[in-house]
């Protein structure tokens, strides 16, 4: 029982070695593709990010002919390849694979107790991790269960407009906050909108903070949120995989602003101008600011929003066509030219 747990350990600390030099690899390029593409469509941002978390989800081993290292090793000499996909090979190859586990059942008492104490001291950092988010996300859902829903006309039309421009069919409840808390949206099958005060008592950033979130309302963004933060707790110990997931968040702000603007109803200049209000309220009331980013990065969004001489549309079908093209190419870092699921080699093959 003993080596079996001690086998399961080492099996589940290699994939997350393993897979935390790929996404070394994986960071790289999507960070230098990210830079580049960066004015040609909003929701490339977010699509590219994302691929540094598809590749925590999938086997190290993973890999199938069109990948860029099996052509790598197809189309260049040996030496050359090698160079290519020395990383690749000694993080997902035949030569690594397994090797904790064929320690910790072979290593002897002291090799297995080692895999199930960095088990157990993963397990344990990743709780803390998940309880912290949790916790977060228990004290919105607090504000909400508290607030009171708003039932001013002029907002009940604001919401309709939003939600018909989005085409969101799920009914959004809206509900008031205390003005030290910045607007925000939770849920999926029933989302709730939650606003301060202060933006209820401001008409010029009410329209612009509404349609903000009826777009992360619209494109499932507590969804995916909350997946991003399950891997980011998965992978608490990689610097990267919080890197990306601040990279991902930021990119999902940029691609809500060019929504609203790309739906019409709001020019550049008024819908920048609400955003600012917005933070320099909750500046003015001491909450930190909110709508996505810190202050710095903020500045940068206001400063793209109002000086882009045509704002830049989603663009979802460039976004997904550049997106496959890069998973297809870059995702499956295994070697050997064919799809390699990650398994661990079991007591009789180490015989």
């Amino acid at each position: 029982m003993a080596s079996a747990m001690a086998a399961a350990a080492a099996g589940w600390l290699e994939v997350l070695v393993v897979n935390s030099l790929l996404v070394v690899v994986v960071f790289a390029v999507i960070a230098v593709l990210a830079r580049l593409t960066r004015k040609l469509a909003a929701g490339l941002g977010v699509a590219l990010w994302s691929l540094v978390f598809a590749r925590l989800v999938l086997p190290p081993g993973f890999s199938h002919p069109l990948a860029a290292v099996g052509l790598a090793e197809r189309w260049t000499e040996a030496g050359s390849a090698a160079a290519v996909t020395g990383l690749a090979a000694a993080a997902g190859g035949a030569g690594f694979e397994g090797d904790l586990a064929a320690v910790a059942l072979g290593g002897g008492t002291g090799a297995a107790l080692w895999s199930l104490l960095l088990a157990a001291g993963w397990f344990a950092g990743a709780v803390v991790v998940l309880v912290r988010y949790r916790a977060r996300l228990r004290e919105y859902w607090r504000v909400v269960e508290h607030a009171d829903r708003v039932r001013s006309p002029e907002v009940t039309v604001l919401v309709a407009r939003w939600r018909s421009a989005l085409r969101v069919r799920r009914n959004v409840r809206v509900v008031v906050s205390p003005s030290d808390c910045g607007p925000f949206t939770l849920g999926v099958i029933r989302p709730v909108i939650s606003l301060p005060a202060s933006v209820l008592e401001d008409p010029s950033s009410l329209e612009p903070t509404i349609a903000h979130e009826m777009v992360h309302v619209a494109r499932l963004d507590a969804l995916w949120l909350f997946l991003q933060h399950c891997l980011q707790a998965v992978y608490f110990f990689h610097p990267l995989v919080w890197v990306s997931g601040a990279r991902l968040t930021e990119e999902r702000e940029r691609l809500a602003d060019a929504t609203v603007l790309a739906a019409g109803g709001l020019c550049a200049r008024d819908y920048a101008l609400g955003l600012l209000r917005v933070v320099r309220m909750q500046l003015v009331t001491g909450a930190a600011p909110s709508m996505g980013a810190p202050s710095r990065r903020f500045r940068m969004r206001v400063h793209d929003i109002v000086n882009t001489p045509s704002p830049l549309r989603p663009r979802m079908t460039i976004s997904l066509a550049i997106m496959v093209v890069t998973a297809v190419l870059l995702l499956p870092l295994g070697t050997g030219g064919a799809c390699l699921l990650y398994t661990s080699p079991s007591p009789r093959d180490l015989r």
